[in-house]
């Protein structure tokens, strides 16, 4: 199933653009924050994929992948609530997706609260369990845009949204003791 098929092109634009930021684009295998050999908009590098550390793609390649994983993104994301998926709106089944694409299927099926307070239908709590989490505190701004994304049922507004304060704080001195140079 293609997941331009469920939902709107502009979601489809929203959920590659924001990946897009979430991810990065790189066409030369790299290695991740893990470790792992990545290329694209965050492709685990496969063995069948033949290719090693320092290779460079195609973006044709780039794409190619990146259809294949969000794909499977979303297929996983669906799968984790199947029952209230289609009572979702487009916007949270966008977050879940996005989620699912960072995470992978194991590791977001560990998200066992924020999957009860979907459940229920509860977005409030789904936003907090989102936030206290392991996650949250590795993907930073991701977490602080994708929980208000799940809470408010849209976009951002463009104003800093931060739960994440000490990951912000910490990135604003960053900033600072880089300043001029």
């Amino acid at each position: 199933m293609a997941i331009g098929e469920n939902m709107t092109d502009t979601q489809a634009k929203r959920l590659r653009d924001t990946l897009n930021r979430h991810e990065g684009f790189e066409l030369e295998v790299y290695l991740d924050s893990e470790g792992n050999p990545t290329v694209g908009r965050g492709h685990l590098v496969l063995p069948e994929d033949n290719l090693k550390v320092g290779d460079t793609i195609t973006e044709e390649q780039a794409e190619a992948f990146y259809e294949k994983d969000i794909d499977n993104a979303r297929q996983v994301a669906e799968n984790f609530v199947p029952n209230v998926w289609g009572d979702l709106s487009q916007q949270r089944q966008n977050v879940l997706t996005n989620m699912s694409f960072n995470l992978g299927g194991p590791r977001l099926n560990k998200f066992e609260g924020l999957k009860g307070a979907l459940q229920v239908g509860d977005y409030n709590l789904a936003s907090d369990e989102m936030m206290d989490s392991i996650w949250s505190g590795q993907v930073g701004r991701r977490a602080d845009n994708l929980a208000y994304r799940m809470e408010n049922d849209k976009w951002s507004s463009g104003v800093p949204w931060y739960k994440n304060a000490w990951w912000f704080a910490g990135d604003q001195f960053d900033k600072l003791k880089n300043w001029g140079n």
